[in-house]
């Protein structure tokens, strides 16, 4: 076996892949809108944005309907920075019926 990094770092920006699939268009549900209230919603995943950008401070604002469930739920944030960094970040969230 051989001992250190087996390749150089990609210092070419033009070898950089920016992503390998397309973005899956997410469909958000408006329930301002809905005809027929009746109807739970009991989805697991409420939000979804592959393409998230965020401000000059690095922040941003998602807005989202819960599901009709109640009780403890995970939100789960994943990004890559624009210099290739990954990140992450997992916080709870009570929905109280």
């Amino acid at each position: 076996t051989k001992k250190g990094n087996l390749r150089e770092p990609i210092n070419d920006p033009t070898k950089i892949f920016q992503g390998l699939s397309q973005a899956i268009p997410f469909r958000m549900i408006v329930h301002t809108d809905a005809t027929d209230r009746r109807i739970p919603d009991f989805r697991s995943n409420l939000y979804w944005n592959p393409t998230l950008v965020t401000d000059v401070n690095g922040k941003a604002t998602v807005n989202f309907f819960c599901s009709d469930d109640f009780g403890e739920f995970e939100i789960s944030i994943q990004g890559i920075t624009k210099n290739g960094q990954p990140f992450s970040a997992h916080r709870s969230i009570g929905v109280k019926p």
